[in-house]
């Protein structure tokens, strides 16, 4: 849970993060900003506070106006603006999304999920994790496939059902973008057949709903026939 006590102490990084842009040479903290930029972006983009997330991106703005050697950062200061970041929706699914595509933050993107989103008290949040997991996965699919995936399966059968049940629903959305990678269906299959066995109605429909995307992924394609015949069967 944020705590108050936690919140003015990171609303303190845009103040340490600035004072960095007037006490040193562009040279001298160049490796230090390429470091700094992500984490920047990372509270920017899924605090749950939104002033820790215009306080994150005041910081990285203001580095980026007066250093200049922050990656891809005209680009992503056009995009992280105050309004933009008003809406944690917003920030999750479109500018974190956007940002991503850019050499050096989707793997610390996807980690800051994986680490502290997914696993979050508020429900809001782990929904909004699985949402930009799935919308992340274009970016590398064979690294989703051969590690993320690794990660969240055994989440699938966790003793906390609420747990279980949104894990389910992120690797229901991770799914179709790793159609290609055959490795995983086996894994997936597994974890389906217990979790629509399980005695909580929520578990079984979060399995169904899984179902429904693994079905068009692995077996057959979404517009057919047999999809609509299959689809229909399961409720």
């Amino acid at each position: 849970m944020t705590s108050m006590s936690s919140i003015p102490a990171k609303l303190n990084w845009k103040y340490k993060a600035n004072s960095s842009r007037n006490a040193y040479y562009r040279a001298d903290i160049k490796s230090i900003l390429e470091q700094l930029a992500p984490h920047l972006l990372t509270v920017a983009c899924y605090d749950r506070e939104v002033n820790c997330r215009k306080a994150a991106t005041a910081a990285f703005q203001e580095n980026v106006g007066r250093q200049g050697n922050y990656p891809h950062g005209i680009n992503i200061v056009n995009t992280t603006d105050y309004f933009a970041l008003s809406s944690r929706t917003n920030s999750y699914l479109q500018i974190a999304v956007y940002i991503a595509q850019y050499d050096g933050y989707l793997y610390l993107f996807v980690d800051e999920l994986l680490n502290s989103k997914i696993c979050h008290w508020d429900g809001s949040l782990r929904k909004l994790a699985a949402d930009t997991l799935s919308s992340l996965a274009k970016y590398d699919p064979g690294y989703f496939a051969s590690t993320i995936v690794g990660k969240l399966l055994p989440c699938t059968l966790s003793s906390d059902l609420c747990m279980r049940q949104d894990l389910q629903n992120q690797v229901a959305g991770v799914v179709p973008e790793l159609r290609k990678h055959d490795k995983i269906k086996r894994s997936l299959l597994d974890t389906l057949h217990d979790n629509l066995r399980h005695p909580n109605s929520q578990i079984q429909g979060a399995a169904v709903a899984a179902l429904k995307s693994f079905i068009p992924a692995y077996l057959v394609v979404s517009e057919s026939k047999s999809f609509n015949a299959i689809t229909s069967k399961i409720r």
